[in-house]
Formats: C-alpha cells, sequence, structure tokens
C-alpha cells in the first residue's frame, strides 16, 4: 500500500514508517503540499475480506486498532506539534498548516467509523485515483470526504431477494447484482 500511494501521490512530500519518539505508534504514510497548506497523516490497514463471522469479527477489530492508532498520534502531535518538523519530516510545525487529517485507509474490509475530530476512514481503492489525478492534496481530501465514492442502491448497484426453504422455515436471501 505505501509504495502504491508513494508512485500516486508525485505532485506532494511523501514519508512512511514514522515512529513516534515516545514509541506507542507509528505513522504508516505522512502526505505534505506546502501550496494547500494541508498535511495527511494516515494509518493504513490491509485485511483481507472476511468469509466467516470469526473473520469479520478480527477484521473489524484490525480497523479499530488503526483508528486507537490514528487517536494516539493525533494526541501526540497536539502535545508536540513541532516532532515532524524537528526529525526533518516537515518543513514546519503541525501548528502553521492550515488543514491537517488523520486518515484510516483501508483496503478489502470496510465498517464505517464516524468522522471525528480530523479522523476519518476511507477506502484505498478511492484515495489512490484521487492521489494520482490530485493537484492541490486539501481538495483532494475534501473530494474523498464527500464518500461520493461509496456505492448507492439504484445507481451502482441492485438487491434482488430470493427465498429458499430449509428445513421447513423460509429464509429471505438478498443477491447483489451491478446496476446497468
Amino acid at each position: 500500500m505505501r509504495e502504491r500511494i508513494e508512485d500516486a501521490a508525485v505532485r506532494f512530500r511523501v514519508d512512511h514508517s514514522i515512529e513516534l519518539p515516545d514509541k506507542t505508534t507509528e505513522i504508516d504514510v505522512l502526505l505534505a503540499d506546502e501550496e494547500s497548506s494541508t498535511v495527511v497523516v494516515a494509518e493504513l490497514k490491509w485485511s483481507r475480506k472476511p468469509n466467516r463471522t470469526v473473520e469479520r469479527i478480527a477484521r473489524d477489530e484490525d480497523i479499530s486498532k488503526g483508528l486507537t492508532q490514528l487517536q494516539l498520534i493525533r494526541a501526540y502531535a497536539r502535545r508536540h506539534p513541532d516532532f515532524l518538523h524537528e526529525i526533518g519530516k516537515l518543513p514546519r510545525s503541525l501548528t502553521s498548516y492550515a488543514n491537517v487529517h488523520y486518515l484510516l485507509v483501508v483496503w478489502d474490509h470496510w465498517f464505517w467509523i464516524d468522522p471525528e475530530d480530523g479522523i476519518a476512514v476511507v477506502s484505498f481503492d478511492a484515495l489512490l485515483p484521487a492521489l494520482k489525478k490530485g493537484a492541490n492534496l486539501q481538495i483532494l481530501v475534501t473530494e474523498v470526504l464527500t464518500y461520493e465514492w461509496l456505492p448507492i442502491e439504484g445507481r451502482d448497484f441492485r438487491v434482488d431477494y430470493a427465498t429458499a426453504a430449509v428445513n421447513g422455515a423460509l429464509l429471505e436471501l438478498p443477491n447483489f447484482y451491478p446496476s446497468n
């Protein structure tokens, strides 16, 4: 994921694997755009799509762990806004940027987390093409955070329900199809 982001984000400053000085966690990817005065601190989670309920629970926990890691990073950055500048990762303090975003970037498995205090979850599949075409990091992040890339029933897919009899009980099962 890091390599693909780095390849796509040629217009921006990109760094990765930045351990916090207190050793609590690390920043997976740091993106900066001086022109738009924007910094993105990203935690990456690539969780294979679950096949069973037990797997879904584990994948959800992994994404929740990513949220916790972002909260630790945000708290540290608020207490020590100069640390990325001091270690040479940014040309100035975080407090001097107009826009600082903390993104949990997930691939393959998704569950919704309400955006809160600068932290939001986005799909890697939505972020990557935006990075490739975007020239302004703030506009790019704002567009991704509209969540227009999420599929909408009727526009992107349709659902038909099929009824099946199992041991005398009727079950109604959803079948998802692309909209044509």
